[in-house]
């Protein structure tokens, strides 16, 4: 499946997600380092398994985007071989 999209928003919306997924998990990491409900070691151990989920996320994020990216390109190139073929061709 090849989505066809300005390489520009994409860039942007990939952007905006690892932003977001970033942010997410650095709030998180603070909001629960800093918690006085749980333990200190307790609250330092869930505050590192969020940070270390918003990593993962985002580099699941980055591949994801990079392959649509990639994929896109050598759609375009298959696209601009067959329009190329057809003018030759007479069709």
């Amino acid at each position: 499946m090849t989505l066809m999209i300005r390489r520009r928003a994409l860039i942007f919306i990939i952007a905006l997600s690892v932003t977001a997924v970033i942010s997410v998990s650095v709030l998180g990491f603070l909001a629960t380092g800093e918690s006085t409900a749980l333990e200190t070691a307790a609250a330092k151990q869930l505050a590192e398994r969020v940070l270390f989920a918003g990593i993962i996320a985002t580099v699941i994020v980055l591949s994801a985007g990079g392959t649509v990216i990639w994929r896109s390109a050598n759609f375009s190139v298959l696209l601009d071989k067959l329009i190329e073929m057809n003018r030759v061709s007479g069709f």
